[in-house]
């Protein structure tokens, strides 16, 4: 049985895009736990959520395959970008010429922040120490809150 990326890949022809399609929606409608708030910023965090809620549903999904060694890439944009065909062609544009090397296999902004993030737990450790010197040099308050809040839960090896 194939995914729905699978099937695209074998059904798009280079260059070939899908119409856009409405996210789908979750079985279950959309919740933000709001009960840890206090009841003064309850009433504006509501607002958000629906407005959030409300924004999800303009979602579209495109599947677009650049080229013959990719397979069809999910695009998620706003129904503004995605329902004008002008906007449409531009951002496929740019997709396009960030596929552009055959060993990556998938947009190159995509990648290199896939890279960033598998990398990121060696670099914490020094963040946090970078951090703690530059707040403790200009904090007027006792010293040992910002030691205890920038402290990590776990060892520096994360065992």
């Amino acid at each position: 049985m194939y995914d729905d990326r699978a099937l695209l890949t074998f059904l798009l022809e280079p260059g070939e895009y899908t119409r856009p399609m409405a996210l789908q929606q979750p079985a279950e409608p959309w919740h933000l736990n709001l009960e840890p708030l206090k009841a003064a910023g309850k009433e504006k965090a509501d607002r958000m959520v629906k407005q959030i809620i409300s924004l999800l549903g303009e979602i579209r999904v495109v599947y677009y395959r650049p080229f013959s060694w990719l397979p069809a890439l999910r695009i998620e944009m706003s129904r503004a970008v995605a329902e004008n065909p002008a906007r449409l062609a531009t951002a496929l544009h740019g997709i396009r010429h960030q596929c552009g090397a055959p060993a990556v296999m998938e947009p190159y902004p995509l990648y290199m922040a896939d890279r960033m993030v598998k990398h990121l737990s060696r670099a914490i450790p020094t963040f946090r120490q970078v951090t703690s010197q530059q707040i403790a040099e200009t904090y007027h308050g006792n010293i040992d809150e910002i030691f205890l809040g920038l402290h990590g839960y776990r060892t520096e090896s994360g065992a």
